[in-house]
């Protein structure tokens, strides 16, 4: 059974800055990540510099008014567009439906998908969901949030909290705005969308919102990436996952 810790980023337009931080981080310790992107952007590419430490999925927001597009198709195609050699999704808002799924199969590719949030959840691991006989989806449940952990009345800024250490795959998802901000609740996120499109940030503007008297999410991003670099002992992309698991369950059929 798969139980390794896994990290996942939500980009959610994060200004390059913010994205240049948190991937620094990884980077020096050589942490393997997967990062679902909403833009291109100088920041993007330079992720695409470091193939195979880096992976690049994509993170459309077929919500209402999305930039993205005015329906479904729109969306997949401008993003697509973009990043045309990325097959693995987290949609925003984790919206989904079985069409959808089946379409984003069949007319773009899209080999593993990671929105389905469980979290907190024991033994999760990989599955397959067939829409015809030759084309699967693999979908990857994932484990943790950010934005979820701060409305969670027991949450926990602690790697060793016992919560965090159920058996089974544990991918969490952070969005890179807020382990800059080591947000402990959404107020400061929120004050900044206020002020302009988060994208169009400078650091300046940012900085003063960072979070220093409570622990909160970068808190627990340096605490995991020291586990998974200590304890651990090895990281990978979510994709690199997906193949662990495909050859357990060959040698188990075997």
């Amino acid at each position: 059974m798969l139980n390794e810790f896994i990290l996942s980023f939500d980009l959610d337009w994060a200004p390059d800055f913010v994205i240049d931080a948190v991937a620094e981080t990884l980077l020096k310790r050589r942490i393997k990540s997967t990062w679902f992107v909403t833009h291109d952007s100088p920041a993007v590419r330079r992720l695409f510099e470091h193939e195979g430490v880096c992976e690049i999925g994509i993170h459309p927001n077929f919500l209402s008014n999305s930039t993205h597009g005015k329906n479904e198709r729109e969306v997949m195609n401008k993003i697509t567009k973009l990043f045309p050699k990325s097959k693995i999704i987290r949609t925003h808002g984790l919206f989904q439906s079985t069409l959808l799924l089946k379409n984003l199969v069949k007319d773009y590719g899209i080999k593993i998908d990671v929105s389905l949030l469980l979290p907190e959840t024991a033994n999760l691991q990989p599955h397959t969901i067939h829409f015809d006989y030759n084309k699967g989806l693999v979908r990857v449940p994932y484990f943790w949030e950010d934005d979820i952990e701060m409305n969670n009345p027991s949450k926990s800024w602690k790697i060793k909290h016992p919560k965090y250490h159920a058996t089974g795959l544990k991918i969490f998802n952070f969005h890179p705005i807020h382990v800059f901000l080591n947000s402990s609740n959404p107020k400061r996120y929120q004050n900044l969308k206020l002020q302009k499109p988060v994208y169009l940030l400078q650091e300046n503007e940012v900085s003063p919102q960072i979070n220093k008297d409570k622990p909160g999410v970068k808190d627990l991003f340096n605490e995991l990436c020291d586990f998974i670099s200590t304890e651990q002992k090895g990281s990978y992309t979510i994709s690199e996952i997906v193949e662990k698991w495909k050859d357990e369950k060959s040698e188990n059929r075997d």
